[in-house]
């Protein structure tokens, strides 16, 4: 069986470009060829690396939202406070991206993909779990949240093309049959495909993967952070886990004025800050780190669900 790695991609910052390469540079002895997909510029120094490039501009856009939700911790404010987020669904972008990519293995001779997305870090020893599973299985896909995860997954690349070639449609009309939850996104999509195309397949229990980009994630020099709006309190919340210990406070700058977000709470999942509401534009060294006006919208806290 002649296999290849097909890495997809949107690099749209240097953070997501850092992530890519140290994927690439994790693959080049594991004596697989690789296709390097994006719909956004792919730098010279990733092109350089891989033995194929496939560069498209689509990215569309399906005429749906894409909502999510979590439990916060305790901040001292009271408890029972959510965390929200609506956002385009491009998850529709996102297998066609990988879509293409399979076509492309399939006109170089490759007849199996192991995909990966460009976030995803895979250490030698899951790696060789992962190799040792598609020697037996060739089809592998992931548990994510109950659903099969869209960043990593390994298909023969016939029976990954015809599955998309019957089902994209679906997808594309946003009325994919027996899904009946109103709020399904890509993984759902991709786990209904792959079954009820019958496609044979595994199920992977035993190879672990880590991701450092999430939906929502913001950058600054301290790497990523994520801001969502409380809307009764009329602040920000920030999870910003990379700044150094020993900060207590950052100063941001927003309509001209100096405002300062306090540190509040350390959890596991992250460190927390409180930054006062203005509308318009926040700046952080004279870095723009968001738009308070239209991401307020976007990601929201609030009390019950």
């Amino acid at each position: 069986m002649k296999s290849c790695i097909l890495i997809t991609s949107h690099l749209n910052n240097q953070s997501k470009i850092d992530e890519a390469l140290k994927l690439v540079d994790s693959l080049l002895d594991k004596n697989l060829p690789i296709i390097f997909a994006g719909n956004n510029f792919i730098p010279e120094s990733i092109q350089e690396k891989v033995d194929w490039v496939l560069y498209t501009k689509e990215n569309p856009l399906v005429n749906r939202n894409i909502y999510g939700w979590g439990l916060l911790p305790d901040f001292g404010f009271g408890d029972g406070y959510y965390k929200y987020s609506m956002s385009p669904d491009y998850g529709y972008a996102h297998l066609l991206q990988a879509y293409r990519g399979f076509k492309l293995a399939e006109s170089l001779g490759y007849e199996h993909v192991i995909h990966l997305n460009y976030d995803l870090q895979i250490t030698p020893e899951n790696w060789d779990k992962l190799t040792t599973q598609v020697s037996k299985t060739p089809n592998i896909v992931f548990d994510w949240k109950k659903e099969y995860a869209t960043s990593i997954y390994t298909f023969l690349v016939n029976d990954f093309i015809k599955m998309c070639d019957k089902y994209f449609t679906y997808y594309v009309n946003s009325n994919p049959p027996n899904i009946h939850r109103k709020d399904w996104f890509c993984e759902v999509f991709f786990r209904w495909m792959v079954k009820d195309s019958l496609t044979p397949h595994h199920i992977n229990s035993d190879v672990q993967i880590s991701s450092n980009i999430s939906n929502g994630t913001l950058y600054w020099k301290y790497g990523t952070f994520v801001a969502n709006f409380i809307k009764d309190r009329n602040e920000w919340l920030l999870q910003a886990s990379n700044v150094p210990q020993n900060i207590q406070s950052l100063e941001f700058t927003a309509d001209n004025q100096t405002v300062e977000a306090k540190r509040i709470k350390d959890c596991e999942n992250g460190r927390y800050w409180l930054l006062p509401h203005i509308e318009g534009k926040y700046f952080f060294e004279e870095n723009l780190m968001f738009d308070s006006t239209s991401l307020k919208n976007h990601a929201w806290v609030q009390k019950g669900r």
